[in-house]
């Protein structure tokens, strides 16, 4: 399958060596991969996305990288948007890119690839990142109304706000780069948008947790995880009774974690609740407040679909 793979990249014009009898071209240090051919690549072979030669794209601060802007949009808008070009929302660890950037931006504010959606005040950027460089300015990030998503504002500060607004996005296309697989719940219809996050709420075919839970890993997506009071109404107020959550402790009795692998302390737990050492209570259940009972029960409940994968 590497070498069926590896030919067809050859063929888009890529410009390959396919080597009849196994020989790098001279003076070339080459690997030679196994498959249908032998088809040899450079050592120094970095995998090249579309957008390095889309001329939409303008180049960066000596960097390796290009970015462009998108029309204004909601921050899911714009991580789309970025990915549709084989790109991602800015990372601005360093200096020198955040320089470029406010240049580049001429004003603008723009969304930038830094979010806290997956835990609750740990914000990270949506790519691979080793700076440490932060813009934020005064007590921000301070999480106002549920704010998740960063922008640079026109003075090259950043800002946590909704994920809702609409600003222009800055995409970075990075030499290297491969976008991640998007998950399957990112293209499918019926989604329900609140603040940032995407939900499909099943509420006409009641479940067990377990089925639930299978329900939402089919389309990519996992059981609704809440990391403020505002999530928690932004769920559940879309069900008229019970819906499960992705919260459950039937790996160790009493230890509750996120089926996502999030940190996020929030709890809304009712009156005796959670029950502990009682084995036969593992899953949680919203309707107003939060109680454990048994898994087995059918409820309603939400998949909740992330902008890219964990």
């Amino acid at each position: 399958m590497r070498g069926v793979a590896l030919l067809a990249i050859a063929s888009a014009g890529c410009g390959f060596h396919v080597a009849a009898s196994g020989e790098p071209r001279p003076g070339e240090d080459a690997r030679v991969v196994d498959g249908p051919s032998d088809v040899t690549l450079p050592d120094t072979f970095v995998p090249q996305p579309a957008c390095m030669t889309n001329p939409a794209y303008s180049n960066g601060p000596n960097n390796g990288s290009r970015y462009r802007k998108t029309t204004a949009i909601d921050y899911d808008g714009a991580i789309d948007a970025c990915g549709a070009d084989g790109a991602h929302l800015a990372v601005l660890d360093t200096a020198p890119e955040h320089t470029f950037a406010m240049q580049f931006a001429a004003g603008d504010q723009m969304w930038i690839g830094y979010d806290d959606l997956t835990t609750e005040g740990v914000f990270k950027w949506v790519a691979t990142s080793n700076g440490t460089f932060s813009a934020f300015s005064g007590s921000e990030p301070n999480d106002a109304g549920g704010e998740d998503c960063t922008y640079m504002r026109s003075d090259g500060s950043w800002n946590d706000a909704s994920c809702e607004h609409s600003f222009i996005g800055l995409c970075e296309c990075e030499t290297g780069y491969v976008a991640p697989p998007r998950p399957a719940c990112r293209t499918m219809s019926g989604a329900t948008l609140e603040e940032g996050r995407r939900y499909f709420i099943r509420e006409t075919t009641p479940l067990s947790w377990a089925a639930a839970k299978a329900d939402c890993d089919s389309i990519g997506a996992h059981l609704a995880v809440l990391s403020d009071l505002i999530e928690h109404g932004n769920v559940d107020n879309r069900f008229s009774g019970d819906s499960w959550i992705g919260l459950t402790d039937q790996a160790v009795e009493g230890t509750f974690g996120w089926v996502n692998g999030s940190t996020d302390a929030y709890r809304k737990w009712g009156s005796g609740a959670p029950h502990a050492g009682n084995v036969n209570r593992n899953c949680v259940r919203i309707n107003v407040d939060w109680q454990d009972v048994d898994c087995t029960q059918l409820k309603q409940y939400a998949c909740e679909c992330d902008p890219l994968p964990p």
